[in-house]
């Protein structure tokens, strides 16, 4: 049997490829939550438009704990008062708040249209019809209602919040720190706040401020699942593999049918070299997540480090199956061939995947494994 030199470990810039959340949380999960995590700062309906106190959220919290029956039935209570007082925003407002919590954030704009008609202060308005344009990727018109609500009341922390959450989505980096600097100077209890500060520390790659805006989150609230996964990438960056294995094991903790949370902690115990533990998280992520390659990647790549070559071969066919482009995973593959002496195999996977289109890190080291293949 040949004997070659087989690069192993995990898919390289692991923080950047979790930094992409295509594959991450199925690719939606993250903005999902952090709308909810926004929704919370949603002002509920008080009668402060011309008042310098900040209304409370109170009512907006209370319905998020309601039901789809019993929020219609909300609806319709606030659509009768409405035929009484038809000049009274801050019934367009609840009604508007209501439709948001059953997600037809169309009808709950055009409700905090009316209410800004009537009251074109209201600051509630502005701050939910700018989070629900944000639920509809609308970011202009969100900053624009968020513009205003800061002109109405600029001593208010959820304004600046969510405005800064809008421009963390446009990219605007820079942007979004300031205003959630002064979202938090307003509200230093907001563990939103720092939550989504800490977001934009890791795009701007201070990676410390990150951890540490995280970290306070998680002080202040910690039941902030989110908080726990991204604090986690941050010590895998750092190879601080039983920090973020602790990480996780509170994130599945709080989302236990959560499939990441086993990727993520399965790809810890992978760099660990626990490939055991490994194997165990990353199986039960497949197995919530049949399409997840990457679990199947880093299934093999802990069964390759095991020598269990044939169990990492049947992972990379699934893989494979799933994407038939995945240069990496036939790469990987045609590594195994070699390792088992199938040198046939190695060399079509190892040059197809070098037509296909190598990342520059692995070329090299794929056209040396091809030249150490081809020796008589």
């Amino acid at each position: 049997m040949m004997q070659v030199s087989v690069r192993t470990g995990i898919r390289p810039n692991v923080f950047a490829t979790r930094k992409a959340s295509a594959r991450m949380r199925n690719s939606a999960l993250i903005p999902t939550r952090l709308i909810v995590m926004i929704v919370f700062s949603i002002l509920g309906i008080t009668g402060c438009r011309s008042s310098n106190t900040c209304p409370a959220a109170d009512d907006y919290l209370e319905l998020s704990n309601l039901n789809r029956s019993d929020l219609q039935l909300r609806i319709d209570e606030y659509s009768k008062s409405i035929e009484v007082e038809r000049d009274n925003a801050d019934l367009y407002v609840a009604r508007g708040m209501a439709y948001d919590q059953q997600g037809d954030y169309e009808t709950a704009i055009s409700n905090y249209d009316q209410a800004i008609d009537l009251d074109p202060q209201h600051y509630s308005a502005h701050v939910n019809r700018g989070a629900n344009y944000l639920d509809l990727g609308d970011i202009d018109q969100a900053i624009a209602d968020f513009d205003v609500a800061i002109s109405l009341l600029p001593a208010c922390s959820p304004a600046y919040h969510n405005r800064g959450w809008a421009q963390f989505q446009e990219g605007d980096h820079n942007q979004a720190r300031l205003d959630l600097n002064q979202a938090i100077a307003l509200d230093p209890q907001s563990a939103q706040s720092f939550y989504v500060r800490g977001l934009v520390f890791i795009e701007l790659g201070d990676l410390g401020k990150a951890k540490a805006d995280l970290s306070q989150c998680i002080e202040l609230d910690s039941e902030v699942p989110d908080a726990y996964y991204q604090r986690a990438y941050i010590s895998l960056n750092a190879a601080d593999f039983k920090s973020a294995i602790a990480d996780l094991d509170k994130f599945i903790l709080l989302v236990p049918g959560e499939p990441e949370g086993y990727y993520s902690r399965g790809l810890a115990y992978a760099m660990a070299g626990e490939y055991q533990s490994a194997i165990l998280d990353l199986s039960e992520y497949v197995n919530l997540f049949p399409d997840g390659i990457d679990g199947y990647y880093t299934r093999a790549v802990s069964y390759m480090e095991l020598g269990l070559y044939e169990d990492a071969l049947k992972d990379l066919d699934i893989a494979l199956q799933i994407n038939p482009g995945d240069v990496g995973v036939l790469y990987l593959r045609g590594e195994i061939y070699a390792v088992m002496g199938q040198t046939d195999k190695a060399l079509s996977d190892i040059e197809n995947s070098l037509d296909m289109g190598l990342p520059p890190d692995l070329q090299q080291t794929a056209e040396a494994l091809l030249r150490e293949l081809k020796k008589p």
